[in-house]
C-alpha cells in the first residue's frame, strides 16, 4: 500500500470504445468465397427430391448463420460458375462499370462482410423454381480455369488482413473439359496461383459416383503443400464442422531432449470446452454494451484520523493497481509481492516440453487421464536436422514399443504438468496424456471391493438364465458412439435463442436434446425376440423403487397458519421443509431437527 506522502496517483482510464455501425480498424478475419459449379448433374432430385444445388445453398446458409449468431467479423461470397450470364444480367449487376468479370461466371453475392440481409437474399434464393437456375447452366469448360482466377483476384481486391483465406468449389463433375487439354493445364496453372497467394482450395464433390481421383485431387495438391495436409475427399456434411468448428494449434514449442538439442514442435488440441453465453451489461435507453472499470482506493483518513483532508472535500482517492502489493508471512515477517511477482510464482520452468525418461508402453490406452489428449507435431518451420531427428525418434520409440515421460509448459505464466508422449506412426507425431498427480485421484478400493468376486473364496452370484437375458439386451441396445451424435442441450437451447434475435425469425421449437435416449427406439428394438416381456418377468416384482419426494412450495399465509399452530409434530417432514425452506432456513437433518429449528425460530420472532 502506498504511503500517504506518496504523490497522488493519476490513472488515466480507457478511451470508451464505439459500438454500433461505426468500422472496428482490427480485428479477425476469416474469408469462405464459395462457388457452385452449374451442370445437369446439379439439379437432378434424389430419393428425398432434394437437388444437390438446394444441399449447396443449405451448406451457404447454415454456415452464414452460426457466423451471425457468434457476432464474427467474417467475409463470405457466393459465385456460380459456368452460368449462363445473359438470362439475368439485369438481376445481377456489376458494382463498378469497370469491373472485368469472366464471361461465365456469375457473382450472385459479392464477397464481403457478413449481414443479415445476406442471409435473408440466399433464403430467397432457396425458394424460388428450381427451372430458374436450371436454365442458367451453359457447356462452356473454359470458365472453369477463369473462376479460379477471378477468385484469387477477389482476394487480392479486398484490402483486409484475414487469419484464413478459403475458396469451397462445389461441383457434380469429377472430371471437367475431359476432351480439352488446354483447358485443364490453365486450370493446373491458376490453381498453382492458390498456393503462392496462401489461399486454401478445397473441391467439394456432390454425388455417390463422383471420383475424386480423377482430376481434383491433383488439383488440390497443386494447390497446397503437400506436407501439410493428407489430401481426401471432403463431403457436404464435413463442410460446416470444417469452417465453423476448425481444428486449433494450442502453441508451438521447442521438445527439449537435451538443454543444447531442442526440436521445434507443434501441440495441436482435438476439441476445446464450449463457454455458455456471457452476459454483458446493456443501456437500457440505447441497448448498447457499457463498459465497466475497476480501480482500487482507500480512505486517507484511515491514516492519520487527525491530519487535515486537502483534497476538495474527497476523502479517497484512486491508487494505481501496480502499486499494491501482497502481504505474505513467512516465519514472524510479512513478505511483499509487487503483482508481477505474483504471477510469476507459478513459473517453475521455461515455456517448452522436456523429456525425462522412457516407459514400456501400456497395454491399454491411458485411462487416468484427467484432460483430453493433445497431439504432437514436428513443426512445418523446424531445420531439417531436427524433422529428421524427431522422425528417428518417433520410429525407434515405436519400434521398442517405449512411451516418453515428460514435463510440459505450454504458458509462459502457467505449471508444469507431467505427460506420457505415446508415438502414433500413423499421423507422424504424439499423442500427449496428461499424467495427474496424487491429489487429483480418488481411491475407489473401499466402494468397489465388495464387488470383486473370485471363483474361491468369493464366488459371483451368477444366474446363467439372467445372464444370457442380459447379453441379448446389451447386444440389441448397442450404438456405435459417436462424439457428433451428441450436443449440449443448454448451449443449444442459447444458440437458437441468439440465431432468432440476429436473424429477426420467430421463435421456434427448442432443438430436442441427444444426450436422452429415445425411448421409441429402445421399445421398438426390445419388442424384437419378446425380450420386454422375459424383463418383466426376470425382474423381481415385490422390489419397488421409492420416488424421490420433491419439496414443495409454501406461501407466506401457510407459513403464518404454521407458526400459530403449537404442536409441530402433525406436519410431515416434505411440509416442515418447504415451511423451511420459505423462511430461508436450513432443510438439513431428521425430524426433530426440523422441528427445533421451527421453534426456535418462533420464540425469537
Amino acid at each position: 500500500m502506498a504511503s500517504q506522502s506518496q504523490v497522488k496517483s493519476q490513472i488515466k482510464l480507457p478511451e470508451p470504445r464505439h459500438y454500433g455501425n461505426e468500422p472496428v480498424q482490427y480485428g479477425f478475419r476469416i474469408g469462405n468465397l464459395f462457388i457452385i459449379d452449374l451442370t445437369d448433374k446439379m439439379f437432378i432430385k434424389d430419393e428425398f427430391g432434394i437437388t444437390p444445388f438446394h444441399q449447396c445453398l443449405e451448406a451457404y446458409m447454415k454456415v452464414m448463420k452460426k457466423k451471425l449468431s457468434a457476432n464474427a467479423e467474417d467475409w463470405m461470397g457466393l459465385m456460380f460458375c459456368r452460368a449462363n450470364k445473359e438470362i439475368v444480367e439485369d438481376e445481377y449487376p456489376a458494382d463498378d462499370e469497370n469491373e472485368t468479370e469472366p464471361k461465365n461466371v456469375l457473382s450472385v453475392q459479392k464477397f464481403k462482410m457478413i449481414e443479415r440481409d445476406m442471409y435473408m437474399d440466399v433464403a430467397k434464393m432457396r425458394d424460388k423454381d428450381i427451372d430458374y437456375y436450371r436454365k442458367l447452366c451453359s457447356s462452356d469448360n473454359n470458365s472453369l480455369s477463369d473462376v479460379l482466377l477471378h477468385a484469387t483476384r477477389t482476394y487480392n481486391a479486398v484490402k483486409k488482413v484475414m487469419a484464413g483465406r478459403k475458396v469451397i468449389f462445389l461441383t457434380c463433375d469429377d472430371n471437367p473439359a475431359l476432351a480439352d487439354p488446354v483447358e485443364r493445364n490453365r486450370i493446373r496453372i491458376n490453381a498453382k496461383s492458390f498456393k503462392d497467394l496462401a489461399i486454401k482450395l478445397q473441391v467439394v464433390g456432390l454425388g455417390d459416383d463422383w471420383n475424386y481421383e480423377l482430376f481434383w485431387k491433383e488439383i488440390e495438391e497443386i494447390s497446397d503443400n503437400l506436407a501439410a495436409r493428407n489430401f481426401r475427399r471432403v463431403g457436404l456434411s464435413e463442410l460446416e464442422e470444417d469452417i465453423v468448428h476448425k481444428s486449433f494449434v494450442v502453441g508451438h514449442l521447442d521438445f527439449r531432449i537435451q538443454p543444447s538439442l531442442k526440436i521445434r514442435v507443434s501441440v495441436q488440441a482435438f476439441s476445446k470446452t464450449r463457454k455458455v453465453l456471457r452476459k454483458i451489461t446493456a443501456s437500457k435507453a440505447t441497448n448498447e454494451p457499457l463498459d465497466k472499470y475497476t480501480w482500487w482506493s482507500f480512505d486517507e483518513n484511515a491514516f492519520d484520523e487527525l491530519e487535515d483532508n486537502d483534497n476538495d472535500g474527497d476523502a479517497s482517492r484512486l491508487q494505481d493497481p501496480n502499486d499494491l502489493k501482497r502481504s505474505q508471512k513467512y516465519g514472524l515477517k510479512d513478505i511483499l509481492f509487487t503483482p508481477e511477482e505474483v504471477r510469476r510464482l507459478h513459473h517453475v520452468h521455461d515455456q517448452g516440453i522436456d523429456l525425462l525418461g522412457f516407459k514400456p508402453m501400456l497395454n491399454r490406452d491411458p485411462m487416468d487421464q484427467i484432460n483430453h489428449p493433445y497431439f504432437l507435431g514436428c513443426h512445418s518451420a523446424a531445420s531439417k536436422g531436427q524433422i529428421e531427428l524427431f522422425a528417428v525418434l518417433l520410429a525407434k520409440m515405436n519400434e521398442k514399443k517405449l512411451m516418453a515421460v515428460c514435463s510440459i509448459t505450454i504458458k509462459k505464466t502457467g505449471a508444469p504438468r507431467l505427460a506420457y508422449l505415446i508415438p502414433y506412426v500413423q499421423y507422424g507425431g504424439f499423442y500427449l496424456f496428461r499424467i495427474p498427480f496424487k491429489h487429483e485421484v480418488r481411491s475407489l478400493d473401499d466402494i468397489t471391493n465388495k464387488y470383486i468376486f473370485d471363483e474361491d473364496e468369493n464366488p459371483a452370484p451368477i444366474n446363467e438364465e439372467k445372464l444370457t437375458l442380459i447379453k441379448n439386451l446389451v447386444k440389441k441396445l448397442s450404438v456405435k458412439y459417436d462424439v457428433t451424435m451428441f450436443e449440449n442441450p443448454k448451449l443449444q437451447r442459447q444458440l437458437t435463442y441468439v440465431e432468432n434475435l440476429a436473424l429477426e425469425l420467430p421463435p421456434r421449437e427448442p432443438p430436442a436434446d441427444t444426450t436422452l435416449p429415445s425411448v421409441e427406439d429402445i421399445t421398438d428394438r426390445l419388442s424384437q425376440g419378446n425380450l420386454f416381456d422375459q424383463l418383466k418377468n426376470t425382474i423381481d416384482n415385490s422390489a419397488h423403487l421409492i420416488p424421490v419426494s420433491k419439496i414443495p412450495k409454501a406461501d407466506m399465509e401457510y407459513v403464518r397458519e404454521v407458526l400459530e399452530e403449537e404442536n409441530f409434530s402433525k406436519l410431515t417432514v416434505d411440509k416442515l421443509k418447504a415451511v423451511l425452506k420459505a423462511l430461508d432456513l436450513s432443510i438439513t437433518g431428521k425430524k426433530q431437527d426440523l422441528i427445533n429449528r421451527l421453534l426456535e425460530y418462533k420464540a425469537t420472532r
